[in-house]
């Protein structure tokens, strides 16, 4: 799944994994958001396709946006779907480096910037710590070269069961607080 940090949507979730539907989770400073579709969701191909239609309009047009939280399942690593939405970050990241260079005036999102989208793997707890820093950490890093994400994309390491990564990913969430809508690329 996908979690963006930014203005409210219209997302919501559901208890049930892979159930995210419409709605959102609102917080006083900011919202955050889970995207549908993008990971385990047992719903008809024709419904992917419009959520990921959507997604890329939401990363794309959303000057408020400020960081991008994509969350994998550290028990397997990237899967198909995961490997989609780093394609999508890397081309619309290299759209908006188009727009800047041409001195296009569009005000992009923040979260296009370097180091503003983020890979969270979860579930660590339900794994040994060797599975992790070979067989997942590896196919992860791979992942992300192959995009050319490698360099600027931060990995947080999760477990909510355990309280792994609670501090990092505090971190990263107060990225909301300290940027302008401006086009920083």
């Amino acid at each position: 799944a996908a979690v963006a940090a930014g203005e409210r949507s219209s997302l919501t979730s559901n208890a049930l994994a892979g159930a995210t539907s419409d709605g959102d989770h609102e917080d006083e400073a900011f919202f955050l958001v889970d995207c549908p579709g993008v990971g385990y969701a047992q719903v008809p191909k024709q419904l992917q396709e419009a959520w990921k239609r959507f997604l890329r309009a939401f990363l794309l047009e959303r000057s408020t946006l400020r960081v991008v939280f994509h969350l994998v399942d550290g028990r397997h690593g990237p899967m198909a779907d995961d490997l989609e939405l780093m394609a999508l970050i890397a081309e619309l990241r290299s759209q908006a480096a188009k727009y800047k260079a041409e001195g296009d005036g569009r005000r992009l999102p923040v979260a296009l910037m370097p180091g503003r989208y983020v890979l969270v793997l979860t579930k660590l707890d339900k794994l040994d710590k060797s599975r992790v820093k070979n067989k997942v950490w590896v196919a992860t890093d791979s992942a992300l070269r192959k995009f050319g994400l490698h360099e600027d994309t931060p990995i947080v390491c999760t477990s909510s069961e355990a309280r792994i990564g609670r501090d990092e990913m505090w971190k990263y969430l107060q990225l909301v607080y300290g940027s302008s809508c401006e086009n920083e690329l």
